[in-house]
């Protein structure tokens, strides 16, 4: 049996660990959207470039 501090360490790092893999998604979806706006921005720059020579 463990002891009430291992188990409030134990529920503690938990929390934590909870936490960074909330942050990790969060930093990962904010990836995802920097792609998509960086696609849109080259895609807007290729089709308004001068093509004129």
């Amino acid at each position: 049996m463990r002891c009430q501090s291992c188990e409030i360490k134990i529920e503690e790092k938990r929390h934590e660990a909870d936490s960074l893999l909330t942050k990790l998604k969060e930093l990962e979806d904010d990836d995802e959207n920097l792609k998509t706006e960086q696609e849109a921005c080259l895609a807007v720059h290729v089709l308004t470039r001068d093509t004129s020579v």
